[in-house]
């Protein structure tokens, strides 16, 4: 430890502790240090308290850091995880047919009514700790949770788990009988654990109408600029209009070409060119 890095002496000869502070932990990410005097103006003392100080700091960057996210945006993440296992679920099962073998013998084994900590061991080969290292991975957060925020990360993700081998299985099941008086069994829509009708009946919204209840919830919040608003509705706008106003459950990847091939060919500043303000979108793009 070179401690002539951590050591300074003001003019009247009292030494001074300096530690550099690193960009990643500096609140405003720039560069920044901590200055302690020490008291005292003998060289030896100094390197002596300066060499423990150092030790303290050092200890202090490399410990734990506690997971920064609420409760809710934890359940987002799970919530989000298992939905996309359902969908793929759903599709496998359109393409190739219901589940048979092995992965329905996962499904109708279920989850047993365990704590956590066991069922996480039982779930990954490498154990709970690896369970939980690997979601964090694949969902982007860093750093891993200790503690209280990683059993309720491991709680909740028994949960998702267990939501997405209930659903699994009742879409497989379905399969076992076709009722002859209606249309084919369509894959349900609802794929998110904690997802109600409510909420299911709100995707079918028209565009306009889910662009409104958008903003009405942002605008509470007083998150936005007004320009970014403005622009915002503008390209909304943009979408519902190129579209017929579909609802965004309904929109398709040929909706999605469409809305960018639309965007290429227009001209820019077309609110502000006396040329184009005046003029429709679809005289516009002719």
């Amino acid at each position: 430890m070179r401690l002539a890095a951590y050591l300074s002496t003001s003019r009247h000869g009292i030494s001074y502790f300096r530690f550099p502070i690193p960009m990643h932990c500096h609140p405003t990410g720039g560069r920044g240090y901590v200055k302690v005097s020490l008291a005292t103006r003998e060289s030896r003392d100094a390197r002596q308290l300066a060499r423990f100080l150092a030790v303290a700091a050092q200890s202090i960057l490399s410990g734990p850091k506690v997971l920064a996210m609420r409760y809710d945006e934890l359940r987002e993440h799970v919530r989000d995880h298992f939905g996309q296992f359902l969908r793929d679920f759903l599709e496998r099962s359109a393409s190739d047919g219901p589940a048979s073998g092995p992965a329905l013998e996962v499904l109708t084994k279920g989850v047993p009514e365990i704590d956590a900590e066991d069922w996480g061991a039982r779930y990954d080969p490498d154990g709970t700790d690896a369970l939980v290292r690997a979601f964090c991975a694949k969902r982007g957060i860093d750093p891993v949770p200790e503690g209280r925020a990683r059993q309720l990360m491991l709680t909740e993700i028994q949960k998702g788990y267990k939501e997405y081998v209930t659903r699994a299985l009742e879409h497989t099941t379905a399969f076992n009988t076709l009722n002859m008086e209606q249309a084919p069994m369509q894959a349900p829509h609802a794929v998110h654990p904690d997802v109600s009708v409510a909420q299911v009946a709100s995707d079918a919204l028209p565009l306009a109408d889910t662009v409104e209840r958008y903003f009405d919830e942002i605008s509470r919040s007083g998150a936005i600029a007004a320009k970014t608003e403005g622009d915002k509705r503008d390209a909304l706008a943009l979408m519902s209009e190129l579209t017929g106003d579909k609802p965004p459950a309904h929109m398709t990847k040929v909706d999605a070409q469409n809305i960018k091939a639309a965007i290429m060919k227009l001209p820019k500043n077309r609110s502000k060119n006396p040329a184009t303000r005046n003029l429709t979108l679809s005289e516009m793009l002719s």
